[in-house]
């Protein structure tokens, strides 16, 4: 395990950078979008609703297909990497992290485009459902911090992913 413990601390820094870059630019993101709507209102929005509910559609579609993506990669890696050395676990996990968050990513990111598109077209003040949209990046932001990198969680995934033990209390 020491090589393991050598080699976790730099990988949790580094997902701990990754994961907060996200979770800022999701947030950036977001205050841009409210400014920007906030500036559209009283805007007399287009008499339909445009590409919208397409978008909208296609954001449900994708929050669901991506986060079940995210997490069969997630056990692909892991499996592929059962057995692998103490010394390249963690980096092991890193990569399985990083294709996790990424796929979350995407839904979020097209969440707030249709936040934006809708806000700044002054659709959103006619039609708020379209806020609804904005729910993929809470998700995003509830599961980055529930599932924060820290060694004793990538502890945890070293002994039941790649190593195949039983979770802790079981």
């Amino acid at each position: 395990m020491d090589e393991f413990e050598k080699a976790l601390s730099p990988v949790v820094q580094s997902m701990r950078v990754i994961i907060g870059a996200m979770c800022m630019g999701l947030l950036m993101m977001a205050g841009v979008t409210v400014m920007l709507s906030l500036k559209a209102q009283g805007k007399v929005p287009p008499a339909g609703d445009g590409a919208l509910p397409v978008l909208s559609a296609v954001h449900a579609f994708m929050v669901v297909s991506s986060y079940a993506m995210g997490w069969f990669l997630t056990e692909q890696q892991y499996k592929a990497s059962r057995g692998t050395t103490a010394a390249s676990a963690p980096e092991r996990i890193q990569t399985a992290e990083i294709m996790l968050w990424a796929t979350r990513e995407g839904p979020a990111l097209l969440g707030f485009v249709v936040c934006f598109l809708a806000g700044t077209s002054g659709i959103a003040a006619r039609q708020p459902l379209y806020w609804l949209n904005a729910s993929s990046t809470l998700l995003f932001w509830g599961l980055a911090l529930n599932n924060f990198p820290s060694e004793e969680r990538y502890r945890e995934i070293y002994r039941t992913k790649l190593q195949g033990g039983s979770p802790s209390g079981l």
